[in-house]
């Protein structure tokens, strides 16, 4: 009777190194595998060794190990978004009546404006972001971890990973009840997509391509003018010009009336725009900020 011993010395064992390892045995058909990890400390990670008693004809001694858990953790990007049900918005819409009088309406303050806008927010609504994220933690996962930590326990093990997939078939059966497409339907069609169930859009090849629509725009643009069509544009430029009346209501300014009928119609909650002001700082602004 013959058996195949093997021994190996592993800086750190970790599940990428078990696989390899799993490998190694299967297919050198080893029978018995002498393990010792070396540079590791004991409260490194989370595993349960069992040394058995002295393996005859050798300096080592056999050691069960347990790998622990391993849950997957979702890394976010550090991007700091606002945490608009945390604000403070009478801090807000006072600080805002305070520091913008001094500001005149004029387009050369728009910068001035923004920047000032920004500042207040910044000290009167939070910020973060969250570095991970698991799906489905809960007190009772954080207390099941503490435990399987302390006590190693298989058992436990268990129990903490039901939690984890109780949570969250609970949660994907929420999100599928109350999925609706009636209302803010994107959202649904958005899932669907992302899941693979949405049939592929359907993309059909125009019959005019933007090559022939170019090469149109520049045939005309080489067209030789004449004098006498010059005048006719001209002429009828002027025209067009002198029936235009002097002054229209599109260049007023907008009144009051109109700045409280625009913001009450602007929903909250929605991304900014390119100057990075939210709706919602506009909608707080107060009387005076309007003004």
């Amino acid at each position: 009777l013959s058996i195949c011993l093997y021994q190996l010395n592993v800086e750190g064992l970790s599940r990428a190194k078990s696989d390899v390892i799993a490998i190694l045995l299967k297919d050198h058909n080893i029978d018995i595998l002498a393990l010792q990890e070396t540079h590791v400390a004991e409260a490194d990670s989370p595993r349960l060794k069992l040394v058995l008693d002295t393996f005859p004809h050798s300096q080592h001694r056999p050691v069960i190990i347990h790998i622990g858990l391993e849950v997957p953790i979702i890394t976010s990007a550090p991007i700091q978004r606002w945490n608009l049900r945390r604000a403070d918005w009478p801090a807000f819409t006072a600080a805002i009546k305070e520091t913008i009088g001094h500001l005149s309406v004029t387009s050369e303050n728009f910068e001035c404006f923004i920047k000032l806008l920004k500042k207040i927010a910044k000290k009167n609504i939070p910020r973060g972001y969250r570095s991970s994220f698991t799906l489905g933690w809960s007190p009772e996962s954080e207390t099941l971890l503490r435990e399987y930590e302390t006590l190693g326990d298989p058992d436990v093990a268990t129990a903490f990973l039901e939690s984890l997939d109780s949570a969250r078939r609970l949660w994907w059966t929420e999100a599928m009840e109350n999925m609706d497409f009636t209302h803010s339907s994107q959202k649904a069609w958005n899932l669907l997509q992302c899941l693979g169930g949405a049939a592929p859009a359907q993309h059909q090849t125009p019959s005019v391509i933007a090559n022939s629509i170019a090469g149109q725009v520049l045939s005309n643009s080489k067209t030789i003018a004449s004098h006498s069509t010059k005048r006719e544009v001209k002429t009828a430029l002027w025209v067009s010009l002198t029936q235009c009346a002097p002054f229209s209501s599109l260049s007023e300014p907008f009144s009051r009336a109109e700045i409280n009928t625009a913001l009450s119609a602007t929903r909250g909650g929605k991304a900014a725009g390119v100057d990075g002001i939210l709706p919602d700082f506009l909608k707080n602004l107060g009387q005076r900020g309007r003004d």
